[in-house]
């Protein structure tokens, strides 16, 4: 009450009073310092804010972890550029797309199929996560698994220049497994859209010698679905 600002935080401090001395330390500026008073008060949004007031951004979004606040954690560990962190954070906050693509971006993959893998088929980001998915398993050359994720993202959509990257993977996932004729097909519905697409044309001249050669089997002569 008399202004005795510093004596009167370290007697807080010394009396175990952290939330009064957070207090006191806010109003004289020293963020840090309130911060770290304000956590052991268990006031975690309010540490968090301090926090970022004196420059602090990772313990801001520790706190904020701490305050169950996943999604404002995710922010600033994206903001610091700290993916692994930002993903841990989506992913509490049941934001699995978001969550895999973060962990892609720190090279988690296995943390990232996890979180893909918990959308459900109700989800509006179902189809996008079950391409990203594709992506993972074409890069790992787990190429049956792929051509799995691929069909069910793509389930439902008409091919056109907005999907032709994930139509043309599958179609590379096609050739890997063997598919030679579904593979064909595929990429001569690529180039219809787009005929400089990738290398669809090459691929195109590339397979039909091999397939006009080998006898079709009635799963191949079954239209590729799209």
């Amino acid at each position: 009450e008399r202004g005795k600002y510093l004596e009167a935080v370290g007697n807080y401090e010394i009396a175990d009073r952290p939330l009064e001395a957070a207090l006191v330390y806010r109003e004289l500026g020293e963020h840090a310092k309130a911060a770290r008073m304000f956590e052991r008060a268990d006031k975690y949004e309010d540490a968090a804010g301090e926090y970022a007031e004196a420059g602090e951004p990772d313990l801001a979004a520790a706190a904020l972890e701490k305050a169950g606040e996943y999604s404002r954690a995710a922010e600033i560990y994206g903001e610091v550029g700290n993916p692994s962190k930002q993903g841990q954070m989506l992913e509490r906050a049941e934001q699995y797309l978001e969550a895999g693509k973060a962990y892609l971006e720190a090279g988690a993959v296995e943390n990232a199929i996890r979180a893909l893998q918990r959308i459900t088929e109700s989800d509006e980001n179902f189809g996008e996560a079950q391409i990203l998915l594709g992506d993972i398993f074409r890069e790992k050359a787990i190429y049956k698994i792929a051509i799995q994720y691929y069909k069910r993202g793509l389930h439902e959509q008409k091919l056109g220049r907005s999907n032709l990257e994930p139509h043309y993977h599958l179609a590379n996932c096609l050739e890997g497994v063997g598919s030679l004729r579904e593979a064909l097909n595929l990429y001569e519905s690529i180039v219809v859209v787009d005929y400089h697409f990738a290398d669809a044309a090459d691929r195109i001249r590339l397979l039909e010698p091999q397939v006009a050669s080998t006898p079709a089997t009635p799963s191949e002569l079954s239209p590729v679905s799209n």
